[in-house]
């Protein structure tokens, strides 16, 4: 998998696809011992044009499902007569499936482990974890008080190179966090690979705390599905 790193920040998955060589060999995505990872595989040998199709139904999808018209408060407590309710596509297994497939490729080479950010983190990357055969720790937003007062629950996470995993990502704030909670316990972060980037242009400052966001979809992807006829 190497070479994948673009000179861009943010990378969608599509685009990172798209400039992938032809397979020279066996890949493999786990630590595990588990042998070359045979989805990754599939993924490299499809051509651009199938691979673009499939994220772009994906898109569609992904938009029908959590756009929703009616009258909503924002946290911010302004209103809007526009929602987008992530948790519709996280709760949809086969959505879930084809979003973790589409990570397993951006993943970078170093990933020992994958933290999914509580709480829209986790499921995607049990999924994750489950294609791969790469171990999840599951990152809470702050440490538990009680019993082993863990911030990350799963194995140790001391001295690993962990691939954070989010389901949206507008600032980057949690993430941002979590990366700094994690580095002070031993652990290496400098990726984050999310579902979607909802983020505006400038408003992502993950690269600032030396974080490269890496995409299956942006904000961009899914307005573009919203506007093909139905």
């Amino acid at each position: 998998m190497t070479g994948r790193v673009t000179a861009f920040a943010v990378a969608s998955a599509s685009d990172e696809i798209r400039k992938w060589p032809a397979p020279t060999g066996a890949m493999k995505v786990s630590h595990t011992g588990a042998g070359p990872s045979m989805l990754l595989a599939r993924l490299r040998r499809r051509d651009n044009g199938r691979v673009n199709n499939e994220l772009d139904q994906l898109a569609a999808e992904i938009d029908s499902t959590c756009r929703l018209s009616g009258d909503f408060t924002l946290r911010s407590g302004l209103r809007t007569s526009e929602y987008f309710d992530k948790y519709r596509f996280e709760s949809r297994p086969d959505l879930l499936r084809r979003i973790a497939e589409a990570m397993v490729p951006l993943l970078p080479e170093s990933t020992e482990v994958v933290g999914g950010l509580e709480l829209g983190g986790v499921p995607i990357a049990t999924m994750v974890s489950a294609l791969t055969g790469i171990p999840a720790v599951f990152v809470r937003k702050e440490a538990k008080t009680y019993g082993t007062c863990q911030l990350a629950e799963g194995s140790d996470i001391n001295g690993t190179h962990i691939t954070l995993i989010e389901d949206v990502i507008t600032t980057g704030g949690a993430v941002r966090n979590a990366a700094i909670a994690l580095r002070a316990l031993g652990a290496h972060v400098d990726t984050v690979i999310c579902a979607i980037d909802r983020s505006e242009q400038g408003a992502n400052k993950l690269s600032e705390s030396g974080i490269t966001t890496r995409a299956v979809l942006t904000k961009t992807d899914l307005d573009r599905a919203a506007s093909f006829p139905s």
